[in-house]
C-alpha cells in the first residue's frame, strides 16, 4: 500500500478486491454518462464489470501481475482496506502475440473527489508495478484531446505523445479526438 501525495492524506492505493466492484462500476459508468475519459455510450452492467475485473489481476497478484487492477481507497466506511475512491488498471493493448509487452493504462476517479492527487498517485503506482514487472515494456494511455490537464499528468510522468486520431469517435453529438501517449519502461 503506498500513503498519498499531498493532498491525498489517508488514501491508500491497494489491489482491487471483488468488494469493489459495484464502487468501480459507479465511477466508470458516471463516466459513461457525462465525460469523455471513455468513449463508451452505454452504461455497463455489473456482469460486464465483472468479467473485466476477471481479466486483469487482483489481490496479492496484482503486485506482480501483467495487468493488475488496483484502488485508491479512503478510510472511511468502517470497511477493511477502505472505500474505493477511484481505481487504475494496465490492460492488454492489442490481442495479438507480438504486443503482450505492451499495456493499456487507465484512470478512474470519483467525481466528488477529483482534484487531490488521487489520479496521480495511481498512475505512480501503476507505474511502478509495471517498471517491476521483466513482462512490461510499454505503457500506453489514450486521452480525449480535450482532456489537457491528463495530458500534462502524464507529460509530468515521463508519457510523450505518439499520436492522434482526429474525429475518430462521436460522443455527446461532437466528433473527438483522442491522443495516445507512450512510456516506456
Amino acid at each position: 500500500m503506498a500513503a498519498g501525495p499531498e493532498g491525498a492524506e489517508g488514501i491508500v492505493v491497494r489491489p482491487a478486491e471483488e468488494g469493489d466492484l459495484p464502487e468501480l462500476l459507479a465511477i466508470y459508468n458516471h463516466e459513461v454518462a457525462n465525460g469523455t475519459a471513455t468513449y463508451d455510450l452505454e452504461p455497463a452492467t455489473l456482469a460486464e464489470r465483472a468479467a473485466w475485473m476477471a481479466a486483469h489481476d487482483t489481490g496479492e497478484a496484482a503486485l506482480t501481475g501483467t495487468h493488475p487492477l488496483v484502488v485508491a481507497a479512503l478510510p472511511e466506511d468502517g470497511r477493511p482496506g477502505g472505500r474505493a475512491a477511484g481505481y487504475a488498471s494496465l490492460s492488454p493493448y492489442r490481442g495479438k502475440g507480438g504486443y503482450a509487452a505492451t499495456v493499456e493504462l487507465s484512470v478512474y476517479v470519483h467525481q466528488d473527489i477529483r482534484g487531490r492527487g488521487i489520479g496521480t498517485l495511481l498512475m505512480r503506482h501503476v507505474i511502478c508495478l509495471a517498471r517491476a514487472n521483466e513482462g512490461i515494456h510499454v505503457v500506453l494511455s489514450v486521452v480525449d484531446s480535450a482532456n489537457a490537464g491528463s495530458i500534462r499528468l502524464h507529460e509530468r510522468l515521463g508519457f510523450v505523445e505518439v499520436g492522434r486520431v482526429r474525429e475518430g469517435a462521436r460522443k455527446f453529438g461532437r466528433w473527438l479526438d483522442d491522443v495516445t501517449l507512450e512510456l516506456v519502461v
